[in-house]
């Protein structure tokens, strides 16, 4: 936000200008993550294009604050990467300093502090730890600025927090959001072993996904009820969907983990990588229906980042066009929620233009327009 200020301050607020500012960070962030694919998995370009296409993140390439959270993480995370298999000092410091950017820009990013603890720990290179020196010295510089300034912390200003009451609830819509935008769950089951076991887990995954989707809709039909309301059968449908391919998603793969770790438990561990992104998923998880002050795509972000390369790396060896098949749906749908995400946003921005139209076309008299929200 403060460059975006500086940017208004000296070249205008042009919408066309402030876009340039947010494709910067989007080509440094699609860059990082790219490198970091090249360290970690097999096929760089798709998992890029899976990121940036996808309709978790397309859609809001605007001038908010997910664009240079997703650069600044993805540079952070590509020189964590490089600390934990180099053991750099250096590395890790600078990991640490595109951490500590990315949760004074969004505070959802601070998950990435346990990933880096967690990496340290699971890849047994504990140099790497001093990368937390310059995130936890910028909170505090930002906290002491906040508090100095204006005599509060905004860090802790925020509402909603910590309502177990609600976590129930939180969970099904985080489920329910992942199904939506996400279309990772064929990897995750092609990758199931052809075993019984793997049948097992495909089959539990099924019918739990399935007893998951159905309890959302009856906690959906409840709410709809409180307000007076009676859902439509087409958003019925839609909530069994989503939440059922969300469910899909992530039980799948942790059913596996499960299974492996129970019966190979060195081998489980030996997969350092993977068990690094699953801790990065559950944190995510965990921060979003605990944490956040309502529910949103976004602060979903930096959990569908690390599923992505999770899917991915579930099937590589495996001779197959699932990720292409993947990549075109899931570009598809980015692609299409963008361009609706656009319409609507326009009609908001011109919603006040029309309705001045429409009241001088009665004779009235209008004193005051405004347009709510949606600038961009």
């Amino acid at each position: 936000k403060y460059l975006l200020a500086v940017t208004i301050r000296f070249v205008g607020d042009e919408e066309w200008k402030l876009h340039l500012v947010a494709g910067l960070f989007l080509l440094l962030g699609t860059v990082a993550w790219g490198f970091v694919a090249m360290r970690w998995t097999g096929k760089p370009a798709w998992l890029a294009a899976m990121l940036v296409w996808s309709p978790f993140f397309l859609p809001g390439q605007n001038i908010m604050l997910e664009v240079p959270v997703f650069c600044l993480a993805g540079w952070g995370i590509y020189f964590l990467s490089d600390g934990w298999e180099s053991d750099s000092i250096r590395s890790s410091l600078l990991a640490g300093l595109f951490i500590g950017l990315a949760i004074l820009t969004k505070y959802s990013a601070g998950v990435l502090l346990p990933v880096l603890v967690a990496g340290a720990i699971v890849s047994g290179k504990y140099r790497t730890l001093v990368g937390l020196i310059p995130p936890v010295v910028l909170i505090a510089l930002w906290c002491l600025h906040n508090s100095v300034v204006y005599g509060e912390v905004h860090l802790t200003s925020h509402g909603n927090l910590f309502k177990p009451h609600q976590w129930d609830q939180r969970t099904l819509i985080v489920l329910r959001t992942i199904g939506g935008v996400s279309f990772l769950w064929p990897l995750f089951w092609i990758s199931q072993p052809p075993t019984t076991v793997g049948r097992l887990t495909v089959a539990g995954s099924i019918v739990g996904s399935a007893l998951l989707a159905g309890l959302d809709l009856l906690v959906v039909r409840r709410l709809f009820e409180k307000d007076g309301l009676v859902p439509l059968p087409i958003q019925e449908v839609h909530f069994v969907v989503m939440t059922f391919f969300g469910a899909l998603t992530l039980l799948l793969p942790t059913l596996r983990s499960l299974h492996q770790a129970i019966t190979n438990f060195h081998d489980w561990r030996s997969h350092k990588l993977d068990r690094t992104l699953e801790i990065w998923i559950l944190g995510m998880l965990v921060f979003n229906v605990a944490c956040t002050p309502f529910n949103a795509v976004r602060h979903l972000l930096l959990a569908l980042i690390p599923m992505t390369f999770l899917a991915i790396r579930s099937v590589e060896g495996i001779r197959t066009r699932v990720p292409t098949i993947c990549l075109i749906v899931s570009s598809f749908l980015g692609f299409t929620l963008a361009a609706a995400d656009y319409e609507m946003a326009g009609t908001y921005r011109h919603l006040a233009q029309t309705r001045l139209r429409q009241d001088i076309a009665r004779g009235e008299t209008v004193w005051f327009t405004g347009a709510w929200g949606f600038a961009y």
